[in-house]
């Protein structure tokens, strides 16, 4: 992978605040002179500000300040540990790594190694590589003249293992998710709401993104990283009619539910996991004015123990309010992460309860 599309991976994660690459980078801004992990709940930095370090102590070495926040240097020695061997399967991923070779060369046993990496990852060894090896394969199936070409380049014995890992990762096959936006055009357009800049994106079948942010060019951007394979083009007067029809209702929805009430009648076009449908769809049934905990709504699908993961699929909603995922809070009652701030989650949830 190149230094551009790498970096504009870890942009996206620092974007979602996602927890699982807490221990693949930091990055630091330059502006202020502190580096954090991706999962940092303080502001997020303007792009064109923001560096990558592959560990805390490079960011160091580069000038940087650890961030009182997050903390991202002091990692207690369980997590220093599951980053050993995150780095291991790393440089493995083309080979079968058994959970004991695994454990031996952090030094622990199998039992407790296994427990711990799930503890702090949220999936096991086993599942945590074939994620890395379908993440891989997106990016190959991108690239590839052929979807066998593709398998065997992200580390695939043969096309139909990889038709096995991916449908599971991807919810499409690899030729589906090869032609992932191809001729695909999606509109957008932009609001001034309570909460700063929404941006509704549709196609003619629905809607297929609703965000918040501080700027347009900061929405556009990630949109775009949303949808890599998509033509992708601002509204304007010559859309045709169920152009305007999606993004209307999408933002008459966004309006609606920002005075916390109800909306019906919104389509979605919007693609994910079948355990991140599983998610949303459990999202969807909570009632506005209450919460549930991440353990919740993992004991709601039938798979109690996975909150971890569902905290990632919560991550991973394109379509705020909809798919109301600022509903999900820790079992302590605190808000946690929030893809577009933790302040405009809070914002939702207070207008919610006191409709």
């Amino acid at each position: 992978m190149n230094r551009e599309v790498a970096n504009e991976r870890k942009w996206n994660a620092v974007m979602r605040r996602d927890a699982a690459y807490d221990l693949r980078f930091v990055y630091a801004v330059k502006t202020t002179g502190i580096y954090c992990k991706p999962s940092c709940s303080a502001r997020r930095p303007h792009k064109e500000n923001t560096l990558f370090f592959a560990s805390a102590r490079a960011a160091a070495a580069a000038g940087y300040r650890e961030c009182a926040k997050c903390r991202a240097a002091s990692a207690p020695e369980d997590l220093r540990a599951v980053q050993r061997a995150l780095d291991y399967l790393e440089s493995r991923l083309h080979e079968r790594v058994s959970l004991s070779t695994l454990a031996a060369h952090v030094g622990l046993s199998p039992f407790h190694f296994h427990r711990m990496f799930k503890r702090r990852v949220g999936v096991s060894p086993r599942i945590y590589v074939a994620t890395r090896r379908a993440e891989r394969l997106k990016r190959r199936l991108r690239e590839a003249n052929s979807v066998a070409d593709a398998s065997l380049s992200a580390g695939y014995a043969d096309e139909r293992a990889a038709y096995g890992d991916a449908f599971r990762a991807l919810g499409m096959t690899p030729g589906a998710y090869r032609r992932r936006g191809a001729g695909k055009l999606i509109a957008y357009t932009t609001a001034k709401t309570g909460l700063g800049r929404a941006l509704v994106a549709a196609t003619t079948r629905g809607v297929a993104a609703i965000y918040f942010g501080d700027s347009v060019d900061e929405l556009e951007r990630e949109l775009r990283a949303e949808y890599p394979e998509a033509s992708i083009a601002p509204y304007s007067a010559k859309l045709g009619a169920e152009f305007k029809a999606q993004l209307s209702t999408g933002v008459q929805t966004v309006r609606t539910q920002l005075r916390g009430q109800k909306s019906d009648g919104i389509s979605l076009d919007v693609e994910g996991t079948p355990f991140q449908s599983k998610v949303w769809q459990a999202l969807k049934e909570i009632p506005i004015g209450k919460t549930r905990s991440y353990n919740e709504v993992a004991r709601l699908i039938g798979l109690p123990g996975s909150s971890r993961a569902v905290a990632r699929a919560c991550a991973a909603n394109k379509v705020a309010l909809v798919i109301p995922c600022h509903r999900v809070i820790r079992s302590d009652g605190q808000i946690a992460s929030y893809r577009w701030g933790a302040q405009r989650k809070k914002t939702l949830l207070e207008a919610e309860k006191a409709s």
